[in-house]
């Protein structure tokens, strides 16, 4: 059996630092232009944040629901035809940069929340955005703007 070294107390705590530093985001899937933060990820049906729906054409959509979002467009009117979400009307949205689908925006003047978003997961993917810090000893791992992504939304 052949030991390992075992790292030393400062060098965990270098990467428990170093961690902190990375922020994930919720980008275009198409173009990577950031929509939202994980943090703004809540449930809007008994099922949790994500559900899958289908639309009237039969296509199935995996969606997750957010609080906020940005850098979109919406397209059309809201309509409450059809709504996955009784109460409240949706309105297309896409991607300002790339026009990339993005889900929709679902709006009612009774219910609250009065706004939230349903995210196509096939609209978007998580990334880790890692930054640089003066502080870090770990400039090989740390590049400023790269990014990973990942299949998954963190809770």
């Amino acid at each position: 059996m052949v030991l390992q070294p075992q790292p030393k107390e400062s060098e965990l705590v270098e990467v428990v630092v170093a961690k902190l530093y990375e922020r994930e985001k919720m980008c275009c899937d198409s173009c990577g232009t950031e929509i939202t933060d994980p943090s703004k990820v809540f449930a809007m049906s008994k099922d949790g944040i994500q559900s899958n729906y289908v639309n009237p054409g039969g296509h199935v959509y995996e969606t997750v629901t957010v609080m906020t979002a940005q850098n979109f467009e919406l397209i059309g009117n809201p309509s409450k035809q059809f709504s996955w979400f009784p109460g409240y009307a949706w309105t297309i949205m896409q991607c300002k940069t790339c026009n990339n689908h993005l889900g929709w925006r679902f709006t009612s003047t009774m219910l609250r929340p009065s706004c939230f978003y349903g995210l196509a997961k096939s609209g978007f993917k998580v990334v880790i955005h890692k930054r640089t810090t003066p502080e870090c000893e770990f400039p090989e791992y740390y590049e400023s703007g790269t990014t990973y992504a990942v299949e998954y939304i963190p809770i």
